[in-house]
């Protein structure tokens, strides 16, 4: 059976399935917040709110021409090209998840058989699809917003790493095939570029992609992982503000310079800068091994850097002594780089100048921003109609900023104002200076390391929020709020960004959700749950007492916490049995979930639900569950090996427990701990349930069946405790159990079982402080029971 083959077909069977789901459930017209902008930006080609958003822009107007171009159908079109985008997004995560399977199989050039190719698919089916449906990604696929394609760019270039490293393999040694595989590198670049027309969230990607380069391409060791992963990041922030930021505003300068003292017209210190940067990109793509020596290098990187890096020492405004030392820096920085840099780098550098030159190529489509506010669109931000106001559009200005290494903290009083660079406007063919900026600066003391708690305007609630949410007083006669300690900073951190903020959606993903009233932190609203009473009554209450229009809510979505288990059990396996491909999926989970509320610094008091920005963390966490297939598969093929399925569990449940107790941050005592403690125990059920089970049918025996039903009794006794008032569970099993069980059981129950036959009476009562006591009786029995399950007869007798 040819794999490459039945992997096409089973991609786009996916494919359809996703098109047709999308497709059929998408907005009829507009929704609400953005959606209503970006239609009409499509159907006008005008300029959305800053940084605008070409690439989308262009793409909808091509939507809404195929759809009639008409006034009634534009939000349909749009909100059809979000699910085209969506459902291709589906497709590139099972070609991913199917790479990553595959490689736990076969190596390089090995074939696979029939089984191994229908457990790889099952495990690409299985993860496409619990993203597919999961619910933050559904609810951006049928709505005219920008993440739909964002995250099909993100999954593009993700999986065209991939496809690099696939080629690479099969190129071996032959240095003509390796070089040419190299293109798949270019091409996620030059997508990476347009996606910045989008959004930025494809940047987010870059550590991973870096990642599987390094360990392509270079023997591993743990110094040059470290290496490789803080190049990946620097790379990213390089991206930022080089290729964001610092090109179009040194061309802006450019453009400035010509028309104010050259006399030069508009855009023609613009095009200047362009044309210059490529001919010096080209002059290092041309670069011979032969003809490389250091003068050459040097030469080269002054000019490179002196017009990549020219914001950061031209500064308007700014004393000329300033500007001198910071070129001087910059010069000397190019005189090392060229100084140092070998021959034997070549290859390396031209890659790096080529996948520039197509970022840059990519990102030029910002160029038509400028060329369509010239034609006054009716709607038009920032009027984008020169070089200066579109580096202002871009920098997103009017948004402010958040610290995020040391800064102020919401309490403080500034004592000084800083102005910053001179701004200029376009006025006739002239730019004239409109004045200086000016931000507060506040005194050392008031200033911290990791600023959480930052916001200090309360015109949306944030101070109050802040105030509310951590207990700080305030000064009735001033109005003063108490400054917080990094106590309070990291509370902040820990309960709201991350457990609110980030595991609540995470968790709405793969465990459930209660409805779709936006949350703030109590217990009725927006919360996670998962359907199985005793951890959502221990962290919310008694759901059945909810009002009737919140319980049959629509939103109302209960999973049982069966993808989140499977995620981890693929998680855990992956990094057991493949580092390296773990690391790389896990900086993709990482980069696209958590590194953002790190980079965001959520005040208190949103506006609306953000769990749309971080559905690329979700689309990670979607491959471990595709893996989870292979994992379980694995475990009941390698029965010999009990220390990999040993490591699985205490891996997945410490996981399992970590991350749950992480999503409970907000519940009370036992509300935060028991809930954790459950999915722990389900996890271990889970994945020895799935494990003897597979084995069992694979084996033809009779052997497995009594492993099947100890972990399933365990499930069973905890709803039998959770559920009735008064009751006994008697256990018994047949095997001659090893004395330390023996012992922990006798300090159990309090008595001592018998070396032939366990029979344990539990009585067993509903008062709080009893049925905690039970369940930590019954928790301990079922690990027994399990652990000493292989050939065991069990019998439960609940009263």
């Amino acid at each position: 059976m040819n794999f490459k083959k039945v992997n096409n077909l089973t991609g786009w069977a996916v494919f359809l399935v996703s098109l047709a789901t999308y497709m059929l459930t998408r907005e009829a017209r507009g929704s609400l917040w953005d959606c209503g902008e970006f239609v009409a930006t499509a159907k006008l080609l005008g300029l959305p709110h800053p940084p605008g958003a070409p690439v989308f822009t262009l793409l909808g107007r091509f939507f809404i021409i195929i759809f009639g171009d008409s006034e009634m159908t534009a939000a349909n079109a749009v909100n059809f090209m979000s699910a085209l985008a969506s459902a291709v997004t589906i497709l590139f995560l099972f070609w991913t998840i199917t790479h990553f399977a595959r490689k736990m199989f076969v190596g390089v050039g090995e074939e696979m058989n029939s089984s191994q190719i229908f457990t790889v698919m099952a495990a690409g089916v299985v993860g496409a699809l619990a993203y597919n449906f999961s619910d933050s990604f559904w609810y951006s696929a049928v709505e005219g917003e920008v993440y739909a394609l964002s995250s099909f760019f993100t999954a593009l270039v993700f999986w065209a790493i991939l496809k690099w490293e696939h080629a690479d393999e099969h190129a071996g040694t032959d240095p003509e095939s390796r070089l040419r595989s190299d293109r798949w590198i270019i091409f996620l670049f030059f997508m990476m570029g347009l996606s910045i027309g989008v959004h930025l969230l494809n940047l987010l990607t870059i550590p991973a992609i870096v990642m599987v380069y390094y360990y392509r391409r270079y023997q591993p060791t743990t110094k040059g992982a470290i290496l490789a992963f803080l190049i990946g990041c620097a790379i990213v922030g390089l991206m930022q503000v080089t290729i964001i930021q610092y090109s179009m505003k040194a061309a802006g300068l450019f453009d400035l310079f010509f028309v104010n003292s050259l006399g030069a017209p508009l855009f023609s210190g613009f095009a200047f800068y362009f044309i210059a940067l490529a001919a010096v990109i080209a002059w290092g793509i041309r670069f011979k091994k032969e003809k490389f020596t250091q003068r050459n290098a040097t030469i080269w990187f002054i000019l490179f850097l002196g017009l990549s890096l020219l914001p950061f020492f031209m500064v308007p405004g700014s004393s000329g002594g300033a500007m001198f030392g910071k070129f001087i820096l910059v010069g000397i920085i190019a005189v090392v780089i060229g100084y140092f840099i070998k021959p034997t780098a070549l290859r390396v550098l031209k890659l790096a100048l080529w996948s520039y030159a197509f970022v840059m190529l990519g990102y030029s489509m910002y160029f038509t921003a400028m060329i369509r506010s010239n034609a006054n669109p009716v709607i038009d931000m920032n009027n984008v109609d020169n070089p200066m106001n579109l580096v202002y559009y871009l920098s997103r200005e009017q948004y402010g900023s958040a610290p995020l290494i040391y800064g102020p903290h919401f309490a403080a009083e500034p004592n000084d104002i800083v102005e910053k660079e001179m701004r200029y406007q376009r006025v006739g063919d002239k730019y004239e200076p409109i004045g200086r900026p000016k931000e507060y600066a506040y005194p050392s003391s008031d200033q911290q390391l990791f600023p959480r708690i930052w916001d200090a305007s309360d015109d949306q609630g944030h101070a109050r929020f802040y105030a509310q949410w951590l207990g700080l007083g305030m000064d009735r006669r001033t109005g003063k709020y108490e400054a917080p300690s990094y106590r309070h900073n990291f509370e902040w951190f820990f309960t709201y960004q991350m457990d609110l903020m980030y595991w609540r959606y995470f968790m709405w993903n793969f465990a459930g959700k209660q409805n779709d009233v936006q949350g703030l932190g109590n217990v009725r609203d927006g919360n996670w749950i998962t359907g199985i009473s005793i951890m959502d009554e221990a962290r919310l209450g008694d759901q059945s007492k909810l009002p009737e229009s919140l319980q049959n809510n629509k939103a109302n979505n209960k999973l049982y916490m069966l993808p989140f288990l499977l995620g981890i059990l693929g998680c855990v396996y992956q990094f057991l049995r493949n580092r390296k491909d773990w690391v790389v999926s896990f900086l993709l989970f990482f980069f696209t979930g958590i590194a953002i509320v790190l980079y965001l610094n959520q005040p208190g008091n949103q506006p609306r639900e953000r769990d749309y920005a971080y559905v690329g963390s979700f689309y990670a966490f979607a491959i471990w569950i595709g893996l989870a297939v292979v994992a379980l598969v694995k475990l009941a093929q390698e029965k010999l090996n009990k220390q990999i399925l040993q490591n699985t569990l205490i891996y997945g449940a410490a996981l399992t427990f970590a991350i749950t107790a992480f999503s409970s941050l907000n519940g009370k005592g036992m509300g935060t701990m028991f809930p954790a403690l459950v999915a722990t125990a389900m996890f271990a059920v889970l994945t020895a349930a799935g494990t003897y089970l597979l084995r069992a049918i694979s084996g033809g025996g009779q052997k497995q069946v009594s492993s099947i039903l100890a972990p399933l009794f365990c499930v069973s006794v905890f709803q039998f405790l959770w559920h009735n008032r008064n009751g006994m569970i008697m256990i018994a099993a047949r095997k001659h159990l090893h004395p330390t069980w023996q012992e922990i059981i006798s300090k159990v129950v309090s008595r001592t079982p018998s070396s032939s036959l366990l029979a344990i009476m539990t009585p067993i009562h509903f008062g709080m402080h009893r049925k905690w006591k039970a369940f930590v009786k019954t928790f301990v029995l079922s690990i027994i029971v399990c652990w000493e399950s292989t050939g065991t007869s069990i019998n439960c007798v609940m009263q």
